[in-house]
C-alpha cells in the first residue's frame, strides 16, 4: 500500500460527473465480475482423507485469492454497496483503473460457513430450517473469519490505494470530532490495516521508463444479535470528496502524461512530494534496487543495474564490528528518497540532480564508505 483516503461520498454526488449513478453502477458490476472468483470446488476437496483434516491454505487461497492487477481497495459498508461498484465504475471508466471490492469477487464467507457448518457442525434439519451445534459453530467461525481477515491484509498490502467509503453506514460521529466509531467489525479491520501495514514508495507502483496508456475490476455480511462499536482514527487517511475527485479527473484529462499512472493525477494535490521522488528516483537509477527490496526483503541477493544497463548484484551482509551494512545504507537511501528535500546526508548534493550515493560506485560517498566497510559490495 502506498496511501489511504478518506472518501467523503454521496449518491447524490454523481451528478457532478458526466453520467448517471446507474450508468456507473452497470460499467461497475460488469468489470468487477470479470474478476469475480469462479467457486466450482465441493468443499470435500480440501479434506485430507487419511486425517480428515481441511487444508486450510488451499481452501483460504481459493475462495479468498490475492487478486493480481489491482489499483484501488475500496472498503465500505455492506449497506454502501452499490455506492461502492458505482464509484468503481466510475473509476474505471474514466482512468482505466481496476478496483477491488471483496463481496464481488470473492466468495461470500458466510456461505463457507454454511458449507464448513454442514459437514462439522452437527446440522439437524427441523421445521424452522436447520440447527447446528453452538461450540463447533464458533471453532468454524474463527477459521473463517481468520481466513478472510489475513485476505483482506494481503490485499491492502497489496494494493496501490485503499479509499474507505466515509457514509452514516460506515463511521459514526458525535458531536466531538475525535469521537468516530464504527459498528462493523470488518470495516474496524480494514481501517487498522491501513494504519499499520507497511507504507511502500510510489516508486514501487511504477514504471516510467515505458509510458503507454493502460487498456479499457466487502465487507462479508455477517449478522449479529449485538451490537458493538470500535473506536477508530482515520488520522492516517487523506480526506478527499466530490472536489477533491474533480480535480483529479480535470488534471488527468489535461494531461496525457499520467494516461498510464491516473493515480498520479490524484498525487500531484495529495502526495507531491512522494511523487516527486519517485519519479527522481527512477531518473537516478535507484527505483530497481527500491522495488526488489520491497518485493522479497528476505533476498540475501538483490539487483542493481549499472549505467550500462546491465545487472550487477549487491550482496546483503551481517551488521558487525560497528562497520555499515547492507540494510543501514538501504534504509539510508529510503529516507532521503522519500524526504521533502532528497539531500544526501554525505555530499549534501540533491539526490535527484548530482548525488547517486551508495548505489554508484563512481559517487565519492560510495568510495568513502567501501573503504571504511571490511564488505565488499561490489
Amino acid at each position: 500500500m502506498f496511501s489511504g483516503f478518506n472518501l467523503m461520498l454521496n449518491e447524490k454526488d454523481f451528478e457532478c460527473f458526466s453520467k448517471s449513478f446507474d450508468y456507473y453502477k452497470n460499467i461497475g458490476e460488469k468489470h468487477l465480475n470479470e474478476k469475480k472468483v469462479s467457486l466450482e470446488n465441493e468443499i470435500e476437496k480440501y479434506i485430507n482423507n487419511s486425517d480428515d483434516i481441511i487444508k486450510g491454505t488451499e481452501l483460504q487461497k481459493d475462495w479468498f485469492p490475492l487478486i493480481e492487477e489491482v489499483d484501488i481497495f475500496i472498503s465500505h459498508s455492506h449497506t454502501d454497496k452499490e455506492l461502492a461498484v458505482a464509484f468503481a465504475g466510475y473509476i474505471y471508466i474514466t482512468y482505466g483503473l481496476m478496483c477491488f471490492i471483496d463481496s464481488c469477487v470473492w466468495g461470500y464467507a458466510d456461505n463457507l460457513l454454511e458449507k464448513l457448518n454442514s459437514i462439522y457442525s452437527d446440522k439437524k434439519e427441523n421445521f424452522d430450517g436447520a440447527v447446528y451445534n453452538h461450540n463447533k459453530c464458533n471453532i468454524v467461525s474463527q477459521h473463517v473469519n481468520t481466513m478472510l481477515s489475513i485476505a483482506l491484509h494481503n490485499m491492502i498490502d497489496k494494493t496501490e490505494a485503499v479509499m474507505l467509503l466515509n457514509t452514516e453506514n460506515s463511521i459514526s460521529k458525535s458531536g466531538n470530532i475525535n469521537d468516530i466509531k464504527t459498528y462493523s467489525p470488518w470495516l474496524y479491520t480494514e481501517i487498522n490495516c491501513t494504519d499499520i501495514v507497511r507504507k511502500k514508495p510510489l516508486i514501487t507502483y511504477r514504471d516510467y521508463k515505458n509510458i503507454n496508456k493502460k487498456a479499457s475490476l466487502n465487507e462479508s455480511k455477517f449478522f449479529s444479535l449485538i451490537t458493538i462499536a470500535y473506536d477508530i482514527t482515520l488520522n492516517h487517511l487523506v480526506d478527499m470528496d466530490i472536489k477533491s475527485i474533480k480535480r483529479w479527473e480535470e488534471r488527468y484529462k489535461k494531461n496525457d502524461t499520467y494516461d498510464k499512472y491516473p493515480l498520479d493525477a490524484l498525487y500531484e494535490d495529495t502526495h507531491k512530494n512522494a511523487l516527486d521522488a519517485a519519479i527522481s528516483s527512477h531518473e537516478n537509477g535507484s527505483a530497481s534496487i527500491i522495488k526488489e527490496y520491497f518485493k522479497d526483503k528476505s533476498n540475501s541477493r538483490i539487483k542493481k543495474y549499472d549505467k550500462n544497463g546491465c545487472d550487477r548484484e549487491l550482496e546483503e551482509h551481517c551488521e558487525s564490528n560497528g562497520k555499515i551494512s547492507f540494510d543501514e545504507i538501504m534504509n539510508d537511501g529510503f529516507t532521503r528518497i522519500m524526504s521533502e528535500t532528497n539531500r544526501c546526508k554525505s555530499c549534501k548534493y540533491y539526490y535527484c540532480e548530482k548525488c547517486c550515493c551508495y548505489y554508484d560506485d563512481e559517487c565519492q560517498c560510495f568510495q568513502e564508505i567501501s573503504a571504511d566497510s571490511s564488505c565488499d559490495l561490489e
